[in-house]
């Protein structure tokens, strides 16, 4: 944040990836059909577009986003999530004004927040702010018609199927998946789910038709998950991440691959719950066990984690990350 006000000082402005078209899952159609500018836009301050008013191409081209690729131009931040976007950049204020009108109407992917309701009431989780700012709570079947539409007409080829909602919260998401794949049949597609509401056959099925998903269990424990994820169920969550591993073998399919997040904390990154979690992942036969440091809330903050023996031993820290695959969960030696 501090390089970014020390460039404008500087008399250099700013362009961002996003805006021009050329991130990777930053821009979100959410669930009212507007149109934001990342992945962060709890307040709505990062909306440059509405698809019940305008095109896909009118958001890119006069609406929006070249208002906002205007203000960062001029040095101006349109939005207080800039200060923290992976796709800023800095540069002299000519290559800048010469970037104004490149932008491209086909991003690499994008996000589609299918519903921004949700079960969990996380700590610090701004799901309920985000909920002031829309003004419908999830998309209709006619919705994700239109969303298809422009992946296909874009050639878009990937999708993270999530924002701050629980996507399997809705009703309808087999129908939803079933409509985008059948436009976009090579569509790379990722979700992320608590896993609470993956309860039935139909969504049983529409979990299969992801290329990845993400269980969000952040803790092996009842205990250690409903401290952060208030409202949390662990049983129901590691029992439907278990059941879809097992259906999907029976199917004899290769994907989804199904990943558990696991948020680590200081009340749950002992030697004796990481075990539990380590021995759990095996049983439950997931492709990866993905422990991640959190660093929200700040006294929350796991110094174990970044610098214990123990938890050096379980695997290479990636920045916050540190990834144990399948291969791994049967080697380790607890």
């Amino acid at each position: 944040m501090f390089s970014r006000v020390g460039a404008r000082l500087a008399g250099n402005r700013f362009y961002c990836l996003a805006l021009e078209g050329k991130g990777t899952t930053d821009i979100c159609v959410n669930s009212d059909m507007t149109i934001s500018c990342n992945c962060r836009d709890y307040d709505g301050t990062g909306i440059i577009g509405d698809l019940e008013k305008e095109s896909w191409e009118d958001v890119f081209a006069t609406g929006g986003a070249r208002r906002f690729r205007q203000a960062l131009a001029q040095g101006r931040f349109p939005t207080p999530h800039c200060l923290r976007c992976r796709q800023l950049r800095s540069a002299p204020r000519e290559e800048v004004e010469k970037r104004l009108e490149s932008y491209s109407l086909s991003p690499p992917g994008i996000m589609v927040e299918n519903t921004a309701g949700c079960n969990y009431s996380c700590i610090g989780c701004a799901n309920a702010e985000m909920l002031n700012t829309r003004k419908k709570l999830s998309m209709s079947p006619e919705d994700m018609g239109k969303v298809a539409r422009i992946i296909h007409d874009h050639k878009i080829g990937h999708v993270d199927f999530f924002k701050l909602g629980e996507p399997f919260l809705s009703k309808n998401i087999l129908e939803e998946m079933t409509i985008l794949k059948e436009l976009n049949p090579e569509l790379d597609i990722i979700t992320s789910t608590n896993g609470v509401f993956l309860d039935n056959e139909k969504k049983m099925e529409a979990a299969l038709m992801f290329d990845t998903v993400y269980f969000a269990i952040s803790g092996a424990t009842q205990a250690s998950l409903e401290r952060y994820q208030a409202g949390g169920d662990f049983a129901r969550a590691f029992g439907a991440m278990k059941r879809l591993v097992q259906l999907r073998t029976a199917r004899g399919l290769k994907k989804p691959w199904i990943f558990w997040r696991l948020l680590v904390f200081n009340w749950n990154d002992s030697r004796q719950e990481t075990r539990l979690a380590i021995n759990l992942a095996r049983e439950a036969q997931v492709d990866m066990l993905q422990f991640v440091g959190a660093v929200n809330p700040l006294y929350g903050l796991s110094w174990r984690f970044y610098t214990s023996s123990f938890w050096r031993e379980l695997g290479p820290r990636k920045g916050m990350t540190r990834m144990v695959h399948a291969n791994g969960l049967t080697k380790i030696n607890l």
